[in-house]
């Protein structure tokens, strides 16, 4: 993640691909496309036997970092939905 949020800040060309298991053990990917100047976010959350199985597609103008007291947090801001921030990382 820290070499993807570089090349956003350097406005350089870009792709990040996360998969992680879910607490019940279901598949979850989310990918990441810095084209230079925006980011387009898919989540796919189809092999989830519990939650929403969809994929949501989003595109947004940036990745910042957010230094909380106890982690920090990549997210995604200024999407395409009014307000919308999507949380990409959280490192405890």
């Amino acid at each position: 993640m820290l070499l993807f949020f570089g090349s956003c800040q350097a406005r350089t060309k870009k792709r990040y691909q996360d998969c992680h298991l879910n607490t019940e053990e279901d598949t979850m990917s989310h990918d990441l496309i810095f084209d230079g100047e925006t980011l387009q976010s898919t989540y796919d959350s189809t092999r989830d036997g519990y939650g929403s199985g969809s994929i949501e597609k989003s595109t947004c103008e940036r990745i910042v970092v957010k230094e909380l007291k106890d982690k920090t947090e990549y997210v995604l801001e200024v999407c395409e939905i009014e307000g919308a921030e999507i949380t990409v990382l959280l490192v405890e």
